[in-house]
Formats: C-alpha cells, sequence, structure tokens
C-alpha cells in the first residue's frame, strides 16, 4: 500500500457504504491496515488512535471518504505482469475505478454494507457542563427506516477504565440516515451519588460520562469521548478560636481533579469557586503553591 499519486482510473464519487466495503478490504492484508491506522492517526489525537479498533478506524477513514476529504483508488501501474495496489491519497477530490474494475469481494461487501444501518460519530454537544444543565448527546446513522428504534447507553467511567451504566435513552431516527441528537442533564443528586461510588472506588478522576449508541440488526457505535461535569463550590472560613467568620481579603487556592488551579478571596467568612469539576478537590489557605 501506498500514498501519493494516483496513475490511473475515472473520478466516481463513493458513498459511505462503498468506502466501508472497499477500506475494508484494503485492510485484510495487515501491512496495509497498518497504514490505514496511521492515516487515520493524522486526522486524530496520536494517543486516541491506539483505543480504536481496526473497524473503528475504518468507520473513520470512510467519513473522510464520504465527505470528500480522502480519496481511494484501485492502481494499476503501467507495464504487463505488474500486479495491482489499493492505493489512499489525501486529495480534495474523490476517485475510484467503476464498480466492474473493483476487487469482488470489495463489491460483495459493499452490496451487503448498502443494507446494514450503522451507527457512528458519537459525541456530545459540549465537554462540560453544570450540573443540572442541558446536554446534547448527538450520533450519525444510516441505512435505517424512518421511525426505527435506537438506544443511547450512557455510562460513568472510572480512571482505571471501568464502566457503570447511569441511564439508557430510547428514540426514534426521523429519517434513512442523518445526524440524531437527544438531550441530556444529569441532576445534583445523582451527581452526588456518582462522586460517592468513584470515592468508595478510590478514583481520583473527575466525574465523567460517555456513551454508545446501539440498534437491532447494526453494529453498535464507538463511543463518546468524554463529559464532565462542574458545580459552584463554597469554602467556610472560620476562626480555630472562637468559630467566628474569617476576615474579608484572605486567599483561598483550590485544585480540582484534573489539577486545574482556581483562586479566590474570602468574603463574610466565604470563598466561592465556580466551574469546578465534580470530583476530588483539594483547598488550601494561601497560595496554591502550598498544596503538595
Amino acid at each position: 500500500m501506498s500514498v501519493g499519486k494516483i496513475y490511473m482510473g475515472h473520478p466516481l464519487r463513493l458513498d459511505r457504504f462503498a468506502a466501508v466495503a472497499l477500506l475494508r478490504d484494503i485492510g485484510r492484508d495487515q501491512a496495509d491496515m497498518a497504514e490505514l491506522r496511521r492515516l487515520c492517526a493524522e486526522e486524530l489525537d496520536r494517543r486516541a488512535i491506539h483505543g480504536l479498533r481496526d473497524e473503528q478506524v475504518i468507520a473513520q477513514l470512510a467519513e473522510r471518504v464520504a465527505a470528500g476529504g480522502l480519496t481511494v483508488a484501485l492502481v494499476r501501474r503501467p507495464g504487463p505482469g505488474v500486479p495491482s495496489t489499493m492505493q489512499v491519497a489525501e486529495q480534495g477530490e474523490m476517485a475510484a475505478l467503476p464498480p466492474a474494475a473493483q476487487p469482488q469481494a470489495a463489491q460483495e461487501a459493499a452490496a451487503e454494507e448498502a443494507t446494514t444501518p450503522m451507527l457512528s460519530n458519537p459525541r456530545w454537544s459540549a465537554d462540560r457542563v453544570a450540573v443540572g444543565a442541558e446536554v446534547q448527546a448527538l450520533f450519525s446513522y444510516e441505512g435505517f427506516q424512518a421511525g426505527q428504534a435506537v438506544t443511547i447507553k450512557i455510562v460513568e467511567c472510572n480512571a482505571d477504565g471501568g464502566r457503570s451504566e447511569v441511564e439508557s435513552i430510547q428514540v426514534e431516527v426521523e429519517a434513512e440516515s442523518g445526524e440524531h441528537r437527544a438531550a441530556w442533564s444529569r441532576s445534583a443528586a445523582e451527581a452526588q451519588v456518582d462522586l460517592e461510588q468513584d470515592t468508595k472506588e478510590n478514583d481520583t478522576g473527575p466525574v465523567e460520562y460517555r456513551f454508545t449508541v446501539k440498534a437491532d440488526e447494526a453494529e453498535s457505535s464507538e463511543e463518546s469521548g468524554p463529559l464532565w461535569l462542574t458545580s459552584t463550590v463554597t469554602v467556610k472560613l472560620v476562626s480555630e478560636e472562637d468559630g467566628a467568620p474569617a476576615p474579608d481579603g484572605i486567599e483561598v487556592g483550590l485544585l480540582d481533579a484534573q489539577g486545574e488551579e482556581h483562586r479566590a478571596a474570602s468574603k463574610d467568612g466565604k470563598a466561592r469557586f465556580e466551574g469546578v469539576l465534580v470530583g476530588p478537590i483539594r483547598v488550601v489557605i494561601g497560595a496554591v503553591d502550598a498544596l503538595p
């Protein structure tokens, strides 16, 4: 497998189903699959690619092909007896040889994919929201029937990779293909339960939620990125001698579960911090640098 110039072939638009089928056929060879993963890594965080299965890598690249950001072609170099090679080239225009020239396995897979529902690209509309605030869970779908049921499974994640389901949402897609969004929120009481459970499990990270999407006759989507909740934290400051409120203007520092620094000055015996991630926190009177 190589990357670069396309030597032969008549331009032909590939939809997502055909792109998936062709990329799957390419990925049958381990060396070619490694090249596909390298291409995908150029579009994603280098660390994120290691957590993706080969099928998820193919889905990511197929999205780019369907959007016109990646060109896939069957290439035959001039000269008798020279074997054909598959080639992927990053170009603005899409190209491929006509279906008759594509590998038979790819054609058969494309026909099968055309009738198989697909779910992809699950993501939150924001990566942080206040406790109790509404956020949208979004995903893309193809090959469905209007009104077909889809399940959004939301889990709370631990730093050690553990997952515990917190809610399942049943929705119906509006068309054969498109993008769907579903509103979701986590109340203060629910977030407190999640935080207490994390504390029991010695999870030192923030309370974190991710989701996947599944439906009958469709493979479950990859997992979404993280969603973190934020809240306002109020620290009461009193005198150790008589319990009286501390004077105004005392500097107070706070480190949240991600190590982000927050500062506030006391007023009426309290220091107030807004937008703090829900999770373990550390507080110090004075400069945050004094924290261990």
